[in-house]
Order: structure tokens, then C-alpha cells, then sequence
């Protein structure tokens, strides 16, 4: 089995609030600089993994767009997958239709299982300068030991947007 490059990437407050609850991002409280970084980032992607509450529409032309879900909508867009199953048995689909490196952009749950199956490579996280106090925090409170080396650091605006960028330690 060849292997898939996949990274995540997810946006999360100063407080590590990814999500005010299961249905809702917090995409309304990130900047226009980090919109921008992570869709001009998607071009480096022939994929990207997400969960049906996570979609991307504007995306560039000719990248898959892998939706997770167990029941998919009629769709009759050719950018559009749709999959369900285990972390792995995704994982082992996306090999089979030729998917090479993948944006992961799930919620914390899937990020999760992702993690815990050692199938992420790079973690993009973006740090918006708000704090939340509630909502869903960045890996749930599962427990889950994974090793990562901080490979770059880039500040989006004068308010103070950051991208974090960690490698998987030891590649």
C-alpha cells in the first residue's frame, strides 16, 4: 500500500476551542489572513478529508473533496466524495483512488482517530487571538501520546494570527 501524506489543518482559539459544538466551527472568529494562508496552502493538496460540517466550497478547481459521512446526499459534483468506515479503511480508500497528500480538516473526533491510527504526518494549526471559554476543545479529552517538532511559525496579521507548523517527530 502506497502512502498518503496527510495533514491537518483546524483553526482553534487562544484557549484551544476548535468548535462551538458538533455542528459549528469557529470560523467566525478567524481572520481573513488565515483563510487565505490555508486556501492558498490547499493548492499544494490533490485532496482534502472532512467531515460533512467541515465542507470547503471554495477550494481550487481539480482537488478532491473527500466528505465524510454514512449517508451521502445525491451529489452530482465529480469533486465530490463521499466515505464512511474506520479511520484506516478511509484511509486504505483514498490509496485506491490515487490520492497522494491530503488536507485533513475534521473535527476534533476524526482528527482523533486519524492521530491514533499514525496516519498525520503534519499538523497546521492556526491560533486566533480570542478566547471562547467553552465549546469543543482541540483532541477531546481521550487520552492520545504523539510526538511532534515544531517546523515553522508565521504570524498572519499585527493582531497576532499565528500558524503553528509541527512535523511528526522523527521523519
Amino acid at each position: 500500500m502506497s502512502a498518503i501524506h496527510m495533514d491537518i489543518y483546524l483553526v482553534m482559539s487562544l484557549d484551544g476551542i476548535v468548535a462551538l459544538d458538533p455542528d459549528h466551527d469557529i470560523s467566525g472568529y478567524s481572520s481573513r489572513e488565515d483563510r487565505e494562508f490555508f486556501l492558498e496552502s490547499l493548492k499544494a493538496y490533490d485532496s482534502m478529508l472532512m467531515g460533512k460540517s467541515c465542507y470547503v466550497r471554495d477550494a481550487h478547481p481539480g482537488i478532491r473533496r473527500i466528505i465524510l459521512t454514512h449517508n451521502p446526499p445525491e451529489d452530482d459534483n465529480p469533486q465530490n466524495y463521499y466515505l464512511s468506515g474506520s479511520a484506516r479503511d478511509i484511509y486504505e480508500q483514498m490509496v485506491s483512488m490515487g490520492c497522494r497528500k491530503t488536507a485533513l480538516l475534521g473535527g476534533p473526533s476524526t482528527c482523533l482517530e486519524f492521530l491514533r491510527e499514525g496516519l498525520v504526518d503534519g499538523l497546521y494549526l492556526s491560533v486566533e487571538p480570542v478566547t471562547l471559554g467553552a465549546g469543543m476543545r482541540l483532541f477531546t479529552d481521550q487520552a492520545l501520546v504523539t510526538r511532534w517538532t515544531l517546523a515553522r511559525i508565521k504570524q498572519l496579521n499585527d493582531q497576532g494570527s499565528l500558524v503553528l507548523h509541527y512535523e511528526k517527530a522523527g521523519q
